[in-house]
């Protein structure tokens, strides 16, 4: 249930990041299309975004990939970054888009920030 809780945190915080950026940068960041509204797409792209995110946890567990600990700033921009190429890749079906992989990488960086913050508030003490 917790890892649920936390899952809509986190869904939450990525569609609230992709809502910004498009109102922030409308010419960089698009939100919706035909069939799709604005807040429909931010809330699908948020939502394929944060399922890939979480998915490579237990990808790097699968494939036994360790990570020193300085570099795991590194390991999630890059996950972010991959999850938002991924999810701009299927743009007619999810309803966002991007104009260049700088704006995504800008993105990502920004989402690291808001994601380490968020996962150290949703820190529990087991």
């Amino acid at each position: 249930m917790i890892q649920l809780i936390d899952f809509v945190y986190l869904w939450a915080t990525n569609t609230i990041l992709l809502h910004v950026s498009n109102m922030v940068y409308p010419t960089s960041f698009v939100l919706g299309n035909a069939t799709y509204s604005v807040t429909a797409a931010a809330l699908r792209a948020g939502a394929v975004w944060t399922l890939l995110y979480v998915l490579a946890g237990p990808a790097k567990k699968a494939l036994k990939f360790k990570l020193p600990d300085n570099s795991k700033a590194i390991y999630f921009l890059a996950i972010n970054f991959a999850a938002l190429w991924i999810t701009t890749r299927f743009a007619l079906i999810i309803g966002f888009g991007v104009i260049s992989f700088w704006w995504l990488l800008g993105l990502a960086f920004v989402a690291n920030i808001f994601q380490f913050t968020l996962r150290k508030m949703l820190k529990r003490d087991n």
